[in-house]
Parts: C-alpha cells; structure tokens; sequence
C-alpha cells in the first residue's frame, strides 16, 4: 500500500496544486503539508487531515484519490465521506464531446421573446444571512434573478450576472429530487431573461480543471442553448472563490459551503437598505472582471445566440466565415449537402418568386456570390470534409422526387442542382470529402479557422424540439436557429480531434477519401436518387433528362467504364437494354470511322459472342430516334446513308436469325440521351448513348435494376402504341428506311 507521502506528491502533481494555493484553503501551512509530502510527519490529525480534503476536493481531485489519501493516513473514510459536499466536481472526463452533442443531445425550446411575467416568487424571504442546502441555494438564487428582471433598468449596456458554481451533472440529479427541482426552476429563470436583443448578459465561470470541459461545455448547452448572450468562461485551479451569483446594478449572494453539505448564505435583496450593508458587490465584481482579464483577450469555451428569423445578417457572418481562411480545412457535420452548392442563377429565379423586395434580393444575392467565390478558393487551395446521415439524404431525394412528379418548380431545381454539383465535385476533387453515417443528428457543426458553431433549426412554433432542416431551405427564407459559437483554442483542437477519430470510425467504403469510398459514396447518392425518382414514378422525361445529368457530372473514366461493360456483357445471361436510337455497337466493325484498335470496335467484334451465350435479351428503342438517325439529324457523328443502310441491314440480320434471343420493341417517345442497360437482373448501366466515346456509370444494385425493368414495363403496359415482335419491328425498319 503507498505511504501517505507518496499519495499526495502524487496528487499535487497531477492537479498541478502550488501549496501556496492549497494551504489557505485548507486552514494549515505551507510547511505541514511539504513535511507531508516528505514523510517528515508519520500521521496529521483528523481535523488537519479533514481541513487537506476538503481544500484538494475544491481543487477538484477525484473522490478515490482522497480515500486512498484518507486510508494511507491510518483513518476510516466513512467519517471524512459523511461530510464531504454533495456537489463534487465531474468525474475524470472520458466522454466525446462532439458524440454527446451530435447524438444524445435533447435541445430545449428557443427563447425568442421577454416573457409577459414571472410566476409568483418563491423561496426563502429576503435576509441578510441565513443557511440552507444546495437546493436552497438555487433558490435564492431564483428569487433573485426574478426580482432583478422585475426592476426598470436605468443603463441602455447589458447588464451582467456573474455566476461561479456550477449545476449538478444531469446523471446526479435523480437522486436528490428537491434539488432537481429547485436546479430547473433556476435554470427556467435565467433562459428567460436571455432572448434576443436581451439586455441581459449572463457570465457562468467553469474554476474546476481542464480535464473536465467537455462535461461541462455539454452540461452548460443542455440547459441554455437557444439562448441569447449566455458566455462560459474557464478558470482553471480558481476554486477558492464561494458560490457567487453577483447580479450588476442589483445585488446577488455569496454561499460559503460547510461540511455538512449545507451553505451560509449571505444575500442582498432589491431593497437599497440592504444594498447598503453589501458594499462589497462591486468589488466582488471588479475580482470577477480581473480575473477574467480585458474584453479584448477574453476567450469564452462557449457563448449562445439565436435568430428568431431567418435574417441576411446571419447569412452574411456565414459567408464571412467561410471566406476567413480560404486554404485551410473546413469541417462540417449536417443531415444534408450545403446550400453553397445552389447555383447563383436557380437562387436568383427563387428569390424573385420569395421576396418582393429588390434590394433584399440583390443583398442576398451578392453575399450567394460571395459564398461561391470562397467555395472555389477552397477548391483550389483548401479542404474540407463533411458527415452527412444517410436517412437525412435520403428524404431529401424522396422530397425531390416527390415534386418532380407532381409540380415541377424552381425548389425542386435548386434541390437537384445541388445534389449534381456535390456529386460533380465528389468525383473530381481529392480536396473534398464526404463521409455518410446511419446515426441522427441531433445539432449541427462546423468549424472554420478559429471558429467552430453548433446549430439547430427550429420549427416555426418555435415550441419543438429542432428540426435540423438547414437554414436557407426554409420555404419562405426564414426561421429561427439556435447557435453556440466558440473560438477557444484548447475547444477548438479538442473538437478537431474528436472529428478526426469520428471520421476514421466510419467504415471505408462510406467515405470518400479511401479508394472504395471513392467509387462507392456517389454511386450510393446516384442509386438512392434513383431509387427515390422510381418509387415517385415520375414521367419518364424527368426521369430520363434527371439520369442524364447524373451522367454528366459523375462519369467513371471513358477507358474503365467501356472496359467494365465488356467484361458484364461477355458474361450476361439476361440483357435488359432501353436506346434512342440504333447503338453504335450493333454496327458492323468495317462500317464507320472508328479505329480498329477503339473499345467501340471491341464491343462490335464480340457481339455475336454475347448473342450466343445470353438467354434473353430485351431490346427497347424510340422510333422517332431511328427516323432521324435515318435521316442524318441525329448523331454527332453522322454516317454517309450507305453506312447507315448497313447498319440497319445488320441489325435485321440479327433479328432474323433463328436462334436470336433478342425481343424488340418500339416506342413511340422521343429520343434520349441516355441508353439504360441492366445486366442479369444486378447492373445498371447508364450510357451516354449518342456520343463516342460513350461515358456513363455502371451501379451494382439488383434492387434498382428490378425497379428499372418495372418502371419500364409498366410504362410500355400504360402505351398501346408501341410495335412488338420481331417480325413487326423487322418490317417497320424495311417501311422506314428505305432508300
């Protein structure tokens, strides 16, 4: 077992506690507790030992420790145990401040307005001095705060409250109701006065260790973010101050714990006859002030604001702290993709649909630009990674969807345009990159330089708890947020850890900067969007036009992608193919201009290979594409008309023959850019079909292919106009090009 010298070395050089510190507040000196730590002293008396206790649990040393100092000593715990303070200091944190606030968070309502009156005052009537519990404690308190915003303030400045105790940890609270309840109604009290525009400003100092700010920075959010002008300030190793709670102008108390876990309260009430025997208040504050040292250099863990409305004000500190530092990394954690992705042209049609106001529309305007400037800027010389959940993204396609099938508006192509540019730059860049989870959000977070923000969008009863629908999204631009900012440095590189060990729990298919996220996170968007636009049943143009762009902006490489349907077309059991027009890769290799040494050429050369070994081979194409593709309207690359008749002769060759399994039907549609293919009931190959070299995307999901070949049977079952059969096609093609 370890000596008691060897127990407090250890634990004064773990909290870092001077004895100049310790000695004051535990009513010994300086030279006992260093003949202690030598070993000088075989055994301190009961009271020295309970007075070094009490100072190193006000230094906030964890309760083992001081047991195991206790028992080294020669004495039982049970005594020194019994009057030891019920509001000990947090555990030695072990918890993730970003997973507490991402996913276990419960916001509270937003404060957005006064309140019309207080309920009646409660508590223990106004006295000099009295003595009470903790509970008591925040109950004066309470009568305090009540009675100060009662009063008619004379100075136009916010007016502080200083606060240096700290709440109960939530986990504690149930096994001492009275306190709860008394902690709630204290904590009700002062988000009332914290709306916006308050002229209130409330300053809760944290004097416990470091080691411990994560407890404490979720604690203070859970009970007043969504509040307005609410600081956290840390004072590591100033525990000696009292419980304080110092109201400017007003009064306030002083609460000095005892050991058997009760406090001497000394207050001062509103009445001038006992501000009068309190002439110490500005002093205390002006201790306050000192020690949190000039405006200038004070640097809050946290402090909480909120926008009743969606205003261009908040948008603007947005945008300029985007713009702040260009070339460095920008994290953010959201349900879904960013509105900087919306081009400047869709949002100018929608403001002008929004807002009347020609010079609220041209600031707004001018700052989106402003925004995609700092987006380019970080394109080229910055980073950025973003989490994203995937339900989130989901609904968001299936609300794109949804519009696109009954109403088609200018929303609906901001929502699609802003998925297309998140995807274009998803597989372009290796500065940027996404990351998708399966948990809810419960806030949302960024952080920028030396500024990182949690937020939370609300409802506009403002009563519930946040939506989390992002802020510009709002149908009338506006909406109140709730947000919590910090520039702490020790914060800030806390949170930048924490994201890079949540970023590397996320498996590596579902993040963008590993080579199978790469590939597979937009293929996941392009599936899931897909997905969302067939259970729509959207017209099958949206449809069409929508996978087009798809393919526009998220191509795989020319040479792997027609590589890659060689090798699913040799080995294809089943063939499921939807043309514009005659393809390329039914023409004979020795018609056209096309290398012999060109994939076209290969995909040509093995397709009588692929003919002979698929069962089945269901070919739809549009007529009106093969009437101008006759023509010599169509194509890019327009064929003289002998190549063109060969290529007509060839392809009735190969319905003719005998043991073909293609089935041919034609469509009345209009042509399309994009050819569809599902291969053996498990790949969805989207071809840029009039172009050579054709690009496109190959998407393994037998779900989707299954979806496709419904939709579109469905809609050939919906179209009594389309020609089916062989025979039927074979004559129609001699009918309509003929020479």
């Amino acid at each position: 077992m370890p000596t008691l010298a060897q127990v407090l070395t250890t634990i004064l050089s773990r909290q870092r506690i001077r004895l100049v510190d310790l000695a004051p507040q535990a009513g010994i000196t300086a030279s006992y507790i260093s003949n202690l730590k030598r070993g000088g002293r075989v055994r301190p008396s009961q009271g020295a030992l309970q007075g070094l206790v009490r100072a190193l649990q006000r230094f906030h040393v964890p309760t083992a420790d001081l047991q195991q100092l206790v028992e080294a000593a020669g004495y039982s715990w049970e005594p020194f145990q019994a009057t030891m303070p019920i509001d000990e200091p947090p555990p030695e944190e072990t918890l993730s401040l970003l997973d507490a606030l991402m996913h276990e968070f419960t916001a509270r309502s937003l404060v957005t307005s006064p309140p019309s009156s207080f309920p009646g005052v409660t508590g223990p009537e106004p006295d000099i001095l009295l003595e009470g519990d903790r509970a008591t404690l925040f109950q004066v308190a309470t009568r305090l705060l009540k009675q100060a915003a009662r009063r008619k303030r004379r100075k136009k400045s916010p007016q502080k409250i200083y606060l240096t105790w700290w709440h109960t940890p939530s986990s504690q609270q149930t096994e001492h109701p009275p306190l709860q309840e008394a902690e709630e109604e204290f904590t009700t009290t002062l988000r009332q006065l914290l709306w916006p525009h308050t002229p209130w400003q409330v300053l809760q100092l944290w004097t416990g260790p470091e080691r411990a700010t994560g407890t404490i920075v979720v604690e203070a959010l859970r009970r007043y973010f969504g509040t307005t002008n609410y600081w956290l300030y840390t004072l590591p190793h100033h525990n000696h101050l009292p419980a304080l709670l110092l109201i400017e102008g007003w009064g306030g108390l002083i609460g000095f714990p005892k050991l058997d876990r009760r406090y001497a309260i000394l207050q001062v009430g509103p009445e001038a006859r006992q501000e009068a025997k309190w002439p110490a208040l500005s002093a205390l504050i002006s201790y306050v002030e000192y020690l949190l040292g000039p405006e200038e250099t004070r640097q809050p863990l946290i402090q909480t604001s909120t926008v009743p409305e969606f205003s261009l004000d908040t948008f603007e500190s947005i945008v300029a702290a985007e713009e702040k530092v260009p070339t460095g990394e920008r994290l953010v954690i959201r349900p879904t993709f960013s509105t900087v992705y919306r081009p400047l042209s869709v949002l100018q049609e929608r403001l002008q649909k929004a807002i009347k106001n020609g010079e609220t529309q041209q600031r707004h305007l001018a700052l989106q630009k402003r925004r995609l400037t700092a987006l380019e800027h970080r394109l080229k010389r910055g980073r950025e990674r973003v989490i994203h959940v995937k339900d989130a993204l989901r609904s968001l396609f299936a609300e794109l969807a949804t519009e696109l099938s009954t109403a088609p508006s200018v929303r609906t192509t901001m929502y699609k345009e802003q998925i297309l540019r998140v995807l274009e730059i998803m597989t372009g860049t290796n500065a940027f990159h996404w990351g998708l989870v399966d948990q809810p959000l419960s806030l949302a977070f960024g952080m920028v330089g030396d500024t990182a923000d949690f937020l939370a969008f609300y409802d506009s009863d403002r009563t519930e708890t946040p939506s989390l629908k992002p802020l510009e999204d709002l149908s009338d631009l506006e909406g109140p947020v709730a947000i919590a900012r910090t520039h702490h440095p020790l914060l800030l590189r806390r949170l930048r850890q924490e994201f890079n060990t949540w970023w590397q729990t996320i498996p590596p298919q579902w993040r963008t900067d590993t080579e199978a996220g790469k590939e597979f996170v937009p293929h996941w968007i392009i599936t899931e969007s897909l997905h969302a636009l067939l259970r729509a049943k959207v017209p099958p143009p949206i449809l069409w036009s929508f996978a087009q762009e798809l393919v526009q902006v998220a191509a795989q490489p020319v040479e792997t992608f027609q590589a890659q349907v060689v090798a699913h077309e040799q080995g294809a059991r089943q063939i499921f193919l939807l043309t514009a027009t005659l393809p390329w890769t039914m023409i004979p290799v020795e018609v056209g201009p096309w290398p012999r040494t060109s994939l076209l050429r290969t995909r040509q050369a093995i397709l009588p290979f692929i003919l002979s070994r698929v069962e089945r081979w269901d070919w739809l194409v549009s007529a009106e594409g093969i009437r101008r593709y006759w023509s010599g309207e169509s194509p890019e690359i327009p064929l003289q008309p002998e190549e063109r008749a060969a290529h007509v002769r060839h392809i009735q060759g190969l319905l003719r023959a005998a043991d073909s399994p293609l089935e041919i039907t034609l469509l009345p549609h209009d042509p399309f850019a994009i050819y569809w293919e599902v291969i053996d009931q498990e790949y969805v190959v989207l071809e840029q079909g009039d172009t050579w070299p054709g690009k496109g995307i190959i998407l393994h999901d037998p779900a989707l292919a299954q979806a496709i070949v419904e939709y579109i049977q469905e809609m050939l079952a919906q179209d009594p106009a389309c020609i089916r059969g062989t025979s039927a096609v074979s004559r129609w093609l001699t009918k309509t090009c003929s020479a």
